[in-house]
């Protein structure tokens, strides 16, 4: 928890008097982070249950009744166990069968995952659509990091998915508190060079309130940290999305492949056979078509 520093006179007065430059709602949003004043979002409830009942040992259909109790979880688990994402022999009609399907633990990372999006909603129009945008990208890079697990050895693709979309999750409460005050955002721009600095350290206080575990609360800070270094020589999640990232970005030709192949996490996989193949969908792009499907199943 955060400790509650007392206000100032010179601080009270918070609304920038003059049009927001990106740096003066940087300064107003940065404060509130300081001060304990950016509300959270709570965790999940569905999720949340689901996950307490795989970790006493429940058995499918003790989780197909909880999930059952939100008709959007289930009726979209349900949709998800018939999706590209688990293609099956024979389409299943019961949220039972669905779950039997996925599997309880790819259940329970799949039903944060459907949780989240009702977070993102707004009052003021541009931060609803800054949001529609932000849920957008969670979900490609979601579904990116799906189709990057099925490929790499040891990692599980509905985690993956998680991962993918908690990496923006500390967009939330940034755009809550900015929602509280529409009236200072006067542009997009703005909002958002100012909030990426924070995203990372909000998003890591979210998870942690969400008592996930470290692996995963690690990611907001490190998603798009291109430098980053590790001492093995297999992926990890973290490094999944740093590469879906990746992918964004030369999808929209932001960056180019001779920019790219230096960085470690490159260069990581690269010294592996299998590795290499990987990369070479990446590069050329033979990933899209799936990924696009997956990320359809999210939104």
């Amino acid at each position: 928890m955060l400790t509650q520093k007392p206000m100032s006179a010179s601080t009270r007065k918070e609304c920038p008097s003059e049009p927001d430059n990106g740096r003066k709602l940087f300064s107003v949003i940065y404060r509130a982070y300081q001060e304990n004043r950016l509300k959270l979002p709570a965790v999940p409830q569905t999720a949340f249950e689901i996950k307490e009942l795989i970790r006493l040992g429940a058995s499918i259909r003790d989780v197909a009744n909880v999930a059952q109790r939100d008709a959007g979880t289930a009726a979209r688990l349900i949709k998800v166990a018939n999706s590209p994402l688990y293609r099956g022999v024979a389409k299943v009609g019961s949220l039972t069968d669905a779950i039997g399907r996925i599997g309880l633990n790819a259940t329970q990372n799949i039903a944060y995952v459907l949780s989240i999006q009702s977070l993102f909603s707004a009052k003021s129009i541009v931060i609803e659509e800054l949001m529609s945008y932000a849920y957008a990208r969670s979900c490609e890079l979601a579904a990116s990091c799906f189709i990057l697990a099925q490929d790499v050895k040891g990692l599980e693709p509905d985690r993956a998915l998680l991962a993918g979309l908690v990496s923006q999750v500390g967009l939330l409460p940034i755009y809550y508190y900015a929602d509280q005050h529409a009236d200072w955002v006067t542009n997009e721009l703005s909002l958002n060079s100012s909030v990426k600095k924070l995203r990372g350290i909000v998003g890591t206080m979210v998870l942690k309130q969400w008592d996930f575990d470290e692996e995963l609360v690690a990611i907001p800070e490190n998603s798009e940290y291109w430098g980053r270094q590790s001492s093995s020589e297999v992926m990890d999640y973290c490094d999944l999305v740093i590469l879906s990232n990746l992918i964004n970005q030369l999808r929209h030709q932001h960056v180019g492949l001779d920019e790219i192949e230096p960085l470690p996490i490159v260069q990581r996989i690269l010294k592996d056979p299998q590795g290499q193949a990987l990369y070479e969908a990446v590069s050329s792009g033979a990933l899209l078509p799936q990924i696009d499907e997956a990320a359809l199943m999210l939104t």
